[in-house]
């Protein structure tokens, strides 16, 4: 019973220090002049808007790499705020007032990962 409970006490620790990294990843920062961060759900992704409008990821090597871009929503899609594509996976999401990132699998849509941060949506109109 006890090499049971221990096995059981391990895995949650084992769990703990996994999701104690993967929010420390989410915790990097980015370059100084991103306008919103966009956290994908995947605990992986992280996007940066930039002022005109480019998305940058970061390189793992403590830099930054141009993946995408930012652009308006498309006409007649009132619900959207903006879209941006990347351009490695020609992936195009939208988001809209409220900071969720959507994604359309033909006629099924999800939620996909956040852009609200520290009230910076705002900044994007």
């Amino acid at each position: 019973m006890r090499i049971y409970f221990l096995a059981i006490l391990l895995m949650l620790c084992w769990s703990y220090d996994s999701y104690a990294q993967s929010a420390q990843q989410r915790q990097q920062h980015g370059p100084s002049n991103y306008k919103s961060r966009i956290d994908m759900y995947d605990d992986i992704s992280t996007y940066f808007i930039l002022p005109n409008d480019e998305v940058m990821q970061s390189d793992g090597n403590g830099g930054f790499a141009l993946v995408g871009y930012k652009e308006p929503a498309p006409k007649g899609r009132n619900e959207l705020l903006f879209t941006f594509t990347i351009l490695q996976t020609a992936i195009t999401y939208g988001v809209d007032r409220y900071g969720h990132v959507w994604r359309d699998y033909g006629d099924f849509r999800e939620i996909v990962g956040n852009a609200n941060r520290a009230g910076l949506i705002e900044q994007m109109k």
